[in-house]
């Protein structure tokens, strides 16, 4: 039997109709903001991710999947959305004159071991605002994933870290502070700490294991080797989200996986999913457009992680995360007698609630009694039952049973959408 590889999954029943959830109230949440979205390929020369993420990462060094095809070019699936989007701004020569707002959505690849809340085939959303260096641009971004979170009942269930990179001018001194703090104590570091000493040492403070957390407990903190622009912009930021009423925590050592990061640096992590705590993160970026061949142009985002919000909101009570619960995505279940003529008067309502978009279930089996279609109808998730049975037939009426209230009405077939309506029942969007 052929398997799905290592790595992968499969989405089906509530973890599906979560991940549908999610995908739509990033279009809705986003929209709200003005924001587009955009598309692009999920392969991309590998020259694009070493050039904007880094060589000596681990996302470029380790784990990206690269493959010469026919014609021996060099090309990479995306392991991150960003640097996606970055290259077809500037490739489409899209001119910024103000806040250029976009997003995505898809699947990205990673050669990494697989773990709770870490896949080699995943799925990311995210958003890049283009043209605007200022404070408010990366408070905005902040309050767009605390939006989403709230949208998804999952604001109560996070919490926002922010920190401050620095910038070109003043980053460098904090790192030669940092890479004396790290040599002298190499001896109580892992493996992969001692490694990224020389290569990339702002990624040891990273890292989750505990005799390194304890060790960089007492490590150089970047905010006191901040140049005063940086200062003042992190500052600003901490402000324009205490006003807007978002509640944060300063992280000293707070930094990010991918090199292009500069000042602020944020996530959203949760306490529900271990070491794999971050399920929105990102920060400001101003050097990454003009490193990949397009004008200078600051820039923030973030990226989300679906197979974390959905192992997030499964670990819910489903009262906290509304529209979550159910076993299928129907509001409205039909049973009826069994003869044609109920079966085809069914069939036909059933298709008027679905033009109406009114979500909808209807048995195609023969020869199922009253009993064993309520049966279906309440394993189904769905709310309503509309029973058309002997006595609705001679009256041309639909009985209408409310499956969590326990109450049932009879009433003309004319009146059963506005009725539907009334219960708020709802319609797709």
């Amino acid at each position: 039997m052929i398997q799905k590889v290592r790595g992968t999954r499969d989405f089906f029943g509530p973890e599906e109709r979560l991940f549908c959830r999610i995908e739509s109230a990033t279009g809705r949440v986003f929209r709200r903001y003005g924001i587009q979205q955009v598309r692009t390929p999920i392969f991309e020369e590998a020259a694009l991710f070493s050039r904007s993420i880094g060589e000596a990462t681990d996302i470029v060094s380790k784990e990206m999947y690269t493959f010469a095809d026919r014609k021996g070019r060099l090309l990479s699936l995306r392991p991150e959305g960003t640097a996606s989007v970055v290259r077809f701004l500037v490739e489409e020569k899209i001119q910024v004159t103000d806040t250029l707002k976009l997003f995505y959505l898809g699947p990205m690849f990673r050669y990494e071991r697989p773990q709770a809340g870490r896949y080699r085939q995943f799925h990311q959303f995210g958003i890049e605002y283009f043209g605007t260096p200022t404070a408010a641009a990366d408070a905005e971004v902040i309050s767009v994933g605390h939006a989403l979170l709230q949208e998804l009942g999952l604001s109560g269930h996070a919490t926002l870290l922010i920190n401050s990179l620095g910038c070109a001018a003043c980053r460098p001194v904090f790192l030669d502070h940092l890479g004396v703090f790290l040599k002298d104590r190499a001896a109580d570091l892992c493996e992969e700490c001692r490694d990224r000493i020389d290569r990339n040492p702002l990624r040891c403070l990273d890292c989750k294991r505990d005799g390194c957390v304890h060790a960089y407990e007492s490590s150089p903190k970047i905010s006191e080797s901040l140049c005063e622009l940086c200062r003042r912009h992190d500052a600003e930021v901490k402000e324009l989200l205490a006003d807007a009423g978002l509640a944060f925590t300063a992280r000293d050592r707070l930094v990010r996986g991918l090199d292009y990061y500069v000042r602020t640096v944020f996530e959203f992590v949760t306490a529900a999913l271990g070491a794999q705590d971050a399920v929105i993160a990102g920060g400001r970026y101003d050097g990454l457009v003009a490193a990949l061949g397009g004008p200078d142009l600051p820039a923030v985002g973030f990226a989300g992680g679906i197979e974390r919000l959905i192992e997030l909101m499964s670990k819910l009570p489903a009262s906290s995360t509304p529209g979550a619960a159910g076993a299928c995505s129907a509001s409205v279940f039909f049973v009826c007698a069994e003869d044609r003529a109920a079966r085809r008067r069914a069939f036909n309502l059933a298709e008027r609630l679905r033009a109406s978009q009114i979500s909808t279930l209807l048995p195609l089996s023969d020869g199922k009694s009253f009993k064993s279609q309520f049966r279906a109808a309440d394993k189904s998730g769905a709310r309503v039952v509309v029973i058309l049975g002997e006595e609705e037939a001679k009256t041309n009426s639909v009985s209408i049973k409310d499956l969590s209230r326990g109450e049932q009405q009879t009433v003309p077939e004319s009146d059963l959408i506005p009725t539907l309506d009334r219960m708020g029942i709802p319609r797709d969007a």
